[in-house]
């Protein structure tokens, strides 16, 4: 249990957010745009905010005006001004890992496989990259005929997978501790960090190549 909560939202901004993603490490947690297709003239984005459970209600029960005024501040002017926020809602967040991934016939994957943290999209990547080895293992038994639900199947897909999945899961929670921790020594090195990553273009590409999943394996 992280001790906090994802605020999801549906909002819309003065300009197109042209199909970008947008991820901001905040005083309170990260805060992520994603974008969301057009609607009705709006420019449509998906507000998955990560707040701290004590401060999770409070938010909610913002007045719209107060709420904006509190996202521009956190978000700043990329999109422009925010020119509307939908319904409200909140999730604990929590890191769960299934025990068993397989059984005959049977492959838990997504977030009944693993939830973890929403922090920079790491279990929509992880679960895409599930699928795609699975899809993978699969076809290969059918060239093989073998069939599909046995149990050496499907161990052989977890095999593979294995060490993506504990790494990206570890990724994720020292992520996600790095950032909700305030103390003044790890705000210093989280800024630094963060800078250099920004300015050093092959940091940059090690940290989105880890966040991808497509770093060493």
């Amino acid at each position: 249990d992280y001790n906090q909560h994802a605020l999801i939202a549906n909002i819309a901004f003065e300009k197109p957010h042209k199909n970008v993603a947008y991820e901001r490490f905040t005083d309170t947690g990260p805060l992520a745009i994603l974008p969301l297709e057009s609607f009705d003239g709006e420019n449509r984005g998906c507000l998955v905010w990560t707040v701290a459970t004590n401060q999770s209600d409070e938010i909610q029960a913002m007045g719209t005006s107060a709420l904006t005024k509190l996202l521009m501040d956190r978000f700043g002017n990329r999109l422009g001004k925010i020119t509307h926020i939908g319904e409200r809602f909140g999730y604990p967040l929590t890191l769960s890992i299934a025990k068993e991934q397989i059984r005959p016939g049977l492959v838990l994957l997504g977030n009944v496989a693993h939830t973890l943290h929403p922090v920079a999209g790491q279990g929509l990547n992880l679960a895409l990259r599930d699928t795609m080895v699975l899809v993978s293992r699969l076809g290969q038994a059918v060239r093989e005929s073998e069939s599909l639900g046995s149990m050496t199947v499907l161990q052989d897909y977890v095999d593979r997978q294995s060490f993506d999945q504990q790494k990206t899961i570890t990724f994720t929670d020292q992520l996600t501790r790095i950032f909700s921790n305030n103390q003044r020594g790890r705000v210093l090195a989280r800024k630094l960090g963060l800078l250099s990553i920004e300015l050093i273009p092959p940091l940059r590409r090690g940290f989105a190549e880890q966040a991808m999943g497509l770093g060493s394996r």
